[in-house]
């Protein structure tokens, strides 16, 4: 037998796993549906109609917190000194462990999630009244261009063209939102993985402490360049650009491509290394 990979062994932790971890999901679901009926239900107090761009923003955020929130509530016990014994001593390797993983976590919870909400959500454009959700935001959630444009006030006519550089500039590194928020959710497995206690609190301060650091890395590049150019605007402002341009293509590289794959690397290391 294969001590590192066997596929029969590997389907097995899948299974054992989704079992132990079903109910845990449905609950989230159920939750997560009654926050979009009372989102859909303000709608109609409200009298008005809500087209594809709040809700597909609205969509977005809440797919967004639930990918998030999966390692979390799935996975929650598996590096706890007593609560993870168990999962210790299951018979799949460490790799196994870790694959099973992502496909539950990565895979398979935030498909049928998306499915659930966006289903729901479709149904409710159909039902026969004045008021509530018109159209589909099935396109807005898979598209990138169609999702940015929908719900960012910047991109008007007026600024379309600076949209479009961007977009286009962008677009050979970057990926649709979904697919996008799926691979951020690596960090969130590792700091699960990581923390044994209080995780989502302190992996919120984490995250939150690593997003200031650039942006204060992203202000003080800005006013350097503005303080180089002075007074000459025309290419203060050329140049601003061409240096945002770049700053972003840097931010997207590593938050799509590079960083998901050190983070998986590092939730290995860590299920291997666990002292239970």
């Amino acid at each position: 037998m294969n001590a590192t990979f066997n596929i029969q062994r590997f389907g097995l932790t899948i299974y054992k796993e989704l079992l132990e971890k079903y109910r845990s999901a449905l609950i989230f679901w159920a939750v997560l549906l009654l926050f979009y009926l009372a989102f859909w239900a303000l709608t109609l107090i409200a009298g008005g109609t809500l087209n594809e761009g709040g809700r597909s923003a609205m969509a977005i955020t809440m797919l967004t917190i639930a990918c998030f929130l999966a390692p979390f509530i799935l996975y929650k016990n598996e590096n706890r000194r007593i609560d993870g014994i168990f999962y210790a001593a299951s018979p799949s390797s460490t790799l196994e462990k870790t694959l099973s993983m992502l496909v539950i976590v990565t895979g398979l919870f935030p498909i049928l999630t998306s499915v659930i909400l966006l289903s729901v959500d479709s149904l409710l454009t159909v039902l026969p009244i004045d008021a509530g959700f018109r159209g589909s935001i099935w396109d807005e959630i898979f598209s990138s261009k169609q999702y940015i444009e929908s719900i960012s006030p910047l991109f008007t006519e007026d600024t379309r063209s600076l949209s479009d550089r961007l977009f286009h500039s962008l677009s050979p590194f970057s990926l649709n939102p979904y697919t996008g928020l799926l691979l951020s959710q690596s960090v969130f497995v590792f700091l699960n993985m990581l923390f044994r206690r209080h995780k989502i609190g302190i992996s919120l301060i984490t995250i939150f402490s690593i997003y200031l650091i650039l942006i204060i890395i992203v202000v003080t590049s800005v006013i350097g360049l503005v303080n180089q150019f002075g007074e000459d605007l025309e290419n203060m402002d050329a140049m601003l650009l061409d240096r945002i341009e770049t700053m972003v293509r840097i931010l997207v590289l590593g938050s799509t491509w590079i960083i998901p794959i050190v983070m998986w690397v590092c939730t290995y290391l860590r299920i291997k290394r666990i002292q239970y």
